[in-house]
Parts: C-alpha cells; structure tokens; sequence
C-alpha cells in the first residue's frame, strides 16, 4: 500500500506502531468511507430483516468454537427450536460497537455484550460476570508463570481488543492501575485471533474466563475489581417484553445444563 500511495504510512516507537502525518488524513478518509459503506450495507439488508418476523439477536463473537459463548450459543438454538418458542431466532455475532448501533438503529432486537457505558435508550440486564485473567504462551523462556502480572506485560507484546468494548475498558483500567506498559501492542477486532496469537507464543493478552483452553496457556487471575460483565441489552421502547424474558430464561438454563456438566 506504502508503495501504490509513495509515502510512508506507519514508523515504529518503542510503545508500538504508530501514523505518519502524511497518513492521518488517509486514516479519516478511511474511516469515512468505512462508515458510508456500512450505513449502505444497513440500508439494503434491513428491508429484507424487517420482513422477516423473528427474534434478531446480535452476541459478541466467541474466541473459539470451544469457547463458553460459544457453547452458550450453540446450546440456545436447539433449545428454542425444538421448543417452538415464538417469534423464531436469528443470531447474528459481530464485534461489540456494532451489536450497540445495531439496537439503536433498530437492526437488531436484543444484544449480548460487555459494555460498560450503556446508552441511556437502552435498557439491560447483567447476565453473568466473570474473572478476567492474564494469558500467555507456554514456550517463552523469558517468562515465567510465578511472574508478577506486570512484569510479564512489561516485556512483552500485547493484544488488545478493539475500544467500545468492555475488555478493553477493562485492560485499560488495569494497565493504568499497574502503571505498567507493555513492550509493544497490536489492536485487534478479533478475540479468536488474540488467543491464537497468545498460543502461539507471540503474544499475552488479557482475556475472559471461559474464552479459553487453560491446559493451552498459562494464566493469572486478575483482581475480582476487573471482573467482567456481559450484558443483555434491548431497547427502551421494545415492545414485546415477554420475548425479552423469554430469551433470557433460555440462556440461564442454557448456562446452568452447561456448568452442571
């Protein structure tokens, strides 16, 4: 891309990657043409959602096919459909900050997100909270897993996830708590990807209880002050309120067959 353009996008600082001046200009054009892109895909597509009468349900995206969202969700469609619950269910998994526009412009009806800062228009209810833990490859011989958590955020590389999410308001706050700096970060949309990174030894990362495989990694419990919260979400002028209560009874039992076994 540097090259088609002629100009030098990104240098390198010791705190990570960073623009050129020559490139922030490029970046808000970037950004809004990315946002007409997605107003048009939204304008297309929810004729066709409007018309379909069912239940349209936005979650956060699972780490992994074994992640507990993921089994979370896996176990919710079954238990709907061979209940033959009303309205059906449509579930969509897209990144936090869309699960929100998404509910506020009406595309969806109900969302299951970490946020922190709910929209006033927005009503919610705290599903499940849950330890968050510090995670890192197996194989660096430069770490240690009797490491103090910020010395091993200190010399390392770390991914963060995208902002608008709870995880990342969460990592925030405990980096500034710590007063610690990681070597260097790289910012991600994707959670899967994170802990692949994390596996692979590339990086450490700040991640959820039940969003990954503990025999995969090593891991340290983070302070219950930095637990996490997920949510779910519906708009305040939603008018079938039995749905609502309706679902979440369903994700609950979901939730408790899963523990129990």
């Amino acid at each position: 891309f540097e090259t088609i353009l002629g100009f030098q996008l990104f240098e390198r600082t010791h705190t990570g990657m960073q623009l050129t001046a020559a490139a922030r200009p490029l970046k808000d054009t970037c950004q809004t043409m990315a946002l007409l892109f997605d107003r048009l895909r939204r304008s297309l597509s929810l004729g066709y959602s409007r018309a379909v009468k069912d239940l349209k349900f936005a979650a956060m995206i699972p780490s992994s096919s074994k992640s507990a969202l993921a089994s979370l969700l896996a176990g919710l469609i079954p238990l709907w459909h061979n209940r033959a619950y009303q309205p059906s269910l449509s579930i969509t998994t897209i990144v936090v900050p869309a699960i929100v526009a998404g509910l506020l412009d009406k595309t969806y009806d109900v969302g299951l997100a970490d946020v922190i800062d709910v929209p006033a228009t927005l009503d919610f209810l705290d599903f499940e909270t849950s330890p968050i833990f510090l995670v890192f490859g197996k194989t660096d011989q430069k770490i240690s897993l009797n490491d103090d958590p910020a010395r091993i955020i200190a010399a390392s590389t770390m991914a963060l996830p995208s902002f608008g999410t709870g995880m990342r308001s969460l990592t925030d706050a405990y980096l500034e708590s710590a007063a610690v700096r990681p070597r260097a970060v790289l910012e991600t949309q994707s959670m899967s990807l994170m802990l692949r990174l994390v596996e692979d030894n590339m990086c450490c990362a700040i991640l959820p209880a039940g969003s990954f495989e503990y025999h995969n990694v090593f891991s340290k419990q983070l302070p219950r002050r930095f637990s996490r919260t997920t949510r779910l979400l519906w708009r305040r002028d939603y008018r079938n309120m039995d749905v609502i209560s309706r679902l979440t009874s369903a994700l609950q039992e979901v939730r408790s067959g899963s523990r129990c076994c």
